[in-house]
Formats: structure tokens, C-alpha cells, sequence
């Protein structure tokens, strides 16, 4: 009996004996499987997250033609696309009191950014793929994001590099990441504020307090080296200049340019055009000589549009200025070859508008008025360029009332109302696309 039962032992261990290595081998296996499979989802989402793109919304879109605006709703307004054969189509998920305020495209033109309060009536930037239909909210948390602008699609990282506005500072966003880091105030070395719930600030916003309350707007200059941004202050606006790649501790401060009631801008490559109405110094305590008589600081106009190269501040012109509120100038549109620009003159209403009554373009120069020429006349505001640079898009009332898109050639030739009577638009704007995307 113990002869048999110690074969038996001996050959149950000899069995165990080959049986371990195999079931370790199974358990490696599917544990090496289980990593590969982790480790494929990881990279997956990760490549998805850098392309920017959501899932089934990959690959470019065809936009060349195609004509971006706002529409009027009877609960609020939406955003829309005008197609190159005259097809209308609204944004998605835009019914209801939804409020879609503002439109800017890509610099490929591939996708188009919405201000919307669609979600929890807070205002997010959303990305519309105006060919497949998709549409996803790029911005996060609680605040409110407007005033979307992206560089030109020349500059390096362009898709990278968005300009926005939110609680009164400006923040970069990206076409393809839901990121928004500050960009001003420069977030620099941060300063405590020495009381309880006070937390830090940045150390230039105690200088950037000195010129206003809060941004309204902003642009690139100069690529990604400059940004020009329009802040509120107290009373009217001011211009400032940003170097974001100073050299010197010096070169970081903020350059005040213009002050007035209502400031507005266009940027193309490294020229900034702005436009004031009711024009105002800085600082009168800093009024230049020849702005003071007899020991009194005198104006000598009333509305002007400048320009101005960052880099070069001291050789900042003037292109047109007038001396009452007949004439005053509204929102500057510089053509896509950068030599002149579109802008609405009209009586000034004294409440930071104008009552435009023609839209005439200038040449970049100083003292351009002199070459300035009348394209249309009549209450026309909103002007934009098509990337062609000589068709114009623009809005005018109807016989019937509406606030219709329009385009005319650049020498006033081939009007052509797009909408009709459909309904009431503001600013319209081309897709930078030139060719159809592959």
C-alpha cells in the first residue's frame, strides 16, 4: 500500500510540476495583454486629445465660399453659415433662447468657434464643423469666454494660438486642446496679497489697474510677439501694446497708445489700424507740445484712425481725423494684401457708435484720407473682406427692414443681397479657405 501510494504522490507532484510553469505562463499573458490594451487606450486618447479633434469629427472640411454670420431669433440668435451656392444653415442645437454672439474662423478654415450660452446660459467657445454638422464646447469650467480671434494661418502654431476674453482678462485657447491659459495681465511672478481670501495676483496687474477695469478685446501683432487689446476704463477705452517676449524687464510693461469713447482695431502682420471715436489723451499730464496752448491741454480733432507698428511706437501716423461729429469712423477691416482698409463713416451719436452713412476704403499711410474712395453708400455696417481681396461682405436694411447680408466688388461694382428678407444678420465673415480642403 505505501509503494502505491507513493507513486501516487510522486507522480501527482511531477503533474503539478508541469502544470505550474504553463499556468504562469497564462496568467503573464493575459497580464501582458491587459497592459498592451491599457496602454493602447492611453496613447489612443492622448493622440486624440493632441489632434484636438472629437471622435467622428476628423479630417478637414470644405469652407471655401462659405460665408459666416449671426442671425436674429425671436428668443435670441444663432449662428449660420451661407454656403457658396446661397444654401442657409444654422448651427446646431441653436433653437430655443439660445444666444450664439459671435463667429470666428479658424485661420485653415477648417472649423468655426461660437460664443454660446447654449449649455447653462453661460458663454463658452464651441467648435462647429460647418460640413459634417459636429459641434463640441472647447472652453471649461464657470466662466464666460467671448471675443474668439485667431492669427493668420502664416504664423507659426496659429491653431495653437486664440485670443479670448473672460471676467475682463484675456486668455489663449487652442483649436485643439480645451486649455486657456492667461495672457493678460501677464501671468509673471505671482504677488500675495496679504489678507485673508485675498490669494495672489499677477505682479503686473497692479500696473495694468492704473490703465483701465477690464479687456474687451485683443489681437495679435507681429505673430505671437505682440497683442494689442482694447480695455474699459472709467470713462471711454484705452489701447494697449503687450511685448509677450520681452527681452528686458523694461520691454514688459504695458504701452498705452489712444484713449477715446469707443476704440476699435484690425491687425495684418505687424501693423495695428485702429479707430477712435472721440478721441482723448492717456494721460493728459503727459500731453504732447504741441497739444497745449497757452498753458491749456487743446485737441486739435475730434475722431481719428491711426496706425501703429509695435516695434517701431515712435513712428506711429495718422490716417484720417476730423474736427466735429459729422464724421467719424467705425470698425477698421484691412484687405488680405494688407495695403489699405475698409471702414464705415458716418455722424457720430455720442454714445461710442455712429450712424454710418457710407464705407469707404483708405490705404495704410499716413495721411491716407487723401487716397481714400467711396465703395457704397447708405447705413451699411459689419464690413469684411473675402480672402480674394476684392469682394466685400457688409449688412444694409432692406426696402422691407431687415438687416440683410449683402457683397459688392471692391470698386462698388455686382451688389447682391444674399438673404433677402429672411431675416436679420450682423457680422458676417468669410472662410479664410481659398481652394477646397482634401
Amino acid at each position: 500500500m505505501g509503494g502505491i501510494l507513493g507513486r501516487e504522490t510522486r507522480l501527482f507532484k511531477a503533474e503539478h510540476h508541469m502544470k505550474q510553469p504553463l499556468i504562469n505562463q497564462r496568467a503573464l499573458l493575459r497580464l501582458a495583454l491587459g497592459l498592451a490594451v491599457i496602454a493602447a487606450l492611453f496613447f489612443g486618447f492622448t493622440w486624440f486629445k493632441s489632434l484636438g479633434s472629437d471622435i467622428g469629427d476628423l479630417g478637414p472640411a470644405n469652407t471655401a465660399g462659405m460665408l459666416a454670420a449671426i442671425q436674429s431669433t425671436e428668443g435670441g440668435a444663432r449662428a449660420i453659415v451661407i454656403r457658396a451656392d446661397g444654401r442657409l444653415e444654422p448651427c446646431p442645437d441653436s433653437e430655443g433662447e439660445v444666444v450664439d454672439r459671435e463667429v470666428s474662423w479658424q485661420p485653415d478654415g477648417n472649423r468655426l468657434f461660437v460664443s454660446s450660452d447654449r449649455e447653462d446660459r453661460t458663454f463658452h467657445l464651441y467648435r462647429w464643423n460647418p460640413e459634417s454638422g459636429a459641434i463640441s464646447r472647447r472652453t471649461l469650467g464657470t466662466r464666460g469666454y467671448s471675443a474668439p480671434f485667431f492669427p493668420p494661418s502664416n504664423v507659426p502654431n496659429a491653431l495653437r494660438s486664440g485670443l479670448t476674453v473672460s471676467g475682463g482678462k484675456v486668455f489663449g485657447f487652442s483649436a485643439r486642446e480645451a486649455d486657456t491659459p492667461q495672457m493678460l495681465p501677464p501671468v509673471g511672478r505671482e504677488v500675495n496679497q496679504g489678507h485673508e481670501g485675498g490669494g495672489v495676483v499677477g505682479q503686473f496687474d497692479a500696473l495694468y489697474q492704473t490703465l483701465g477695469q477690464s479687456f474687451r478685446t485683443a489681437q495679435w501683432v507681429h505673430g505671437t510677439q505682440w497683442i494689442a487689446a482694447v480695455m474699459k476704463r472709467d470713462v471711454g477705452e484705452v489701447l494697449i501694446l503687450q511685448n509677450m517676449q520681452p527681452t528686458k524687464e523694461q520691454d514688459a510693461a504695458p504701452i498705452p497708445v489712444v484713449s477715446g469713447d469707443r476704440i476699435e482695431i484690425d491687425t495684418f502682420g505687424g501693423i495695428l489700424v485702429y479707430s477712435v471715436m472721440n478721441f482723448r489723451l492717456v494721460d493728459p499730464r503727459g500731453a504732447p507740445e504741441e497739444f497745449v496752448k497757452d498753458g491749456v491741454v487743446t485737441i486739435p480733432f475730434r475722431h481719428v484712425v491711426g496706425a501703429i507698428d509695435p516695434q517701431k511706437p515712435a513712428e506711429q501716423f495718422q490716417i484720417a481725423r476730423t474736427l466735429d461729429d459729422e464724421t467719424a469712423f467705425g470698425v477698421p477691416a484691412i484687405s488680405p494684401d494688407g495695403t489699405l482698409f475698409l471702414v464705415t463713416v458716418g455722424p457720430y451719436d455720442g454714445y461710442g457708435a455712429i450712424r454710418a452713412n457710407a464705407l469707404v476704403t483708405m490705404p495704410i499711410v499716413p495721411e491716407g484720407h487723401r487716397g481714400a474712395r467711396t465703395i457704397l453708400e447708405g447705413e451699411v455696417v459689419d464690413p469684411s473682406w473675402h480672402p480674394n481681396g476684392h469682394t466685400i461682405a457688409f449688412v444694409r436694411r432692406t426696402a422691407e427692414g431687415k438687416r440683410a447680408i449683402w457683397t459688392i466688388e471692391s470698386d462698388g461694382s455686382s451688389e447682391k443681397n444674399l438673404t433677402g428678407e429672411l431675416g436679420n444678420f450682423s457680422k458676417p465673415v468669410f472662410s479664410p479657405q481659398t481652394v477646397r480642403s482634401r
